[in-house]
């Protein structure tokens, strides 16, 4: 009996010191809308452009590595918004603002 409940406490142990490591691991919000944002529009621009998928790798690694994170830590810290659906919602929604900022601050340049 004793040995059962030492391993049951093994093992809750383990799952909260891993549960505590994921959900430390996710990027700050306010970067990951910025990481994210940049994201689609590289995904959308090879889509349009037609480049090839190492072209299209290279532009996506130079944005994770313009702010110091990896694919890996993007998908992981996304993968926690989509969870929550209204989390997510919110999310997505603060992506497209930055994202309708970008296209106005770029119409901006083109038109002075």
């Amino acid at each position: 009996m004793m040995k059962k409940s030492y391993i049951l406490l093994s093992l809750l142990l383990a799952l909260a010191c891993r549960n505590g490591h994921t959900s430390g691991s996710a990027l700050d919000r306010d970067l990951l809308v910025k990481v994210y944002a940049d994201v689609l529009i590289v995904r959308e621009e090879n889509g349009i452009s037609r480049l090839d998928s190492a072209q299209g790798r290279v532009k996506l690694d130079s944005v994770y590595q313009a702010y110091h994170t990896s694919s890996s830590e993007v998908d992981s810290s996304i993968q926690s918004y989509k969870i929550d659906i209204n989390r997510w919602r919110e999310f997505y929604d603060d992506v497209a603002r930055r994202i309708e900022d970008i296209q106005q601050k770029q119409r901006q340049q083109t038109s002075n």
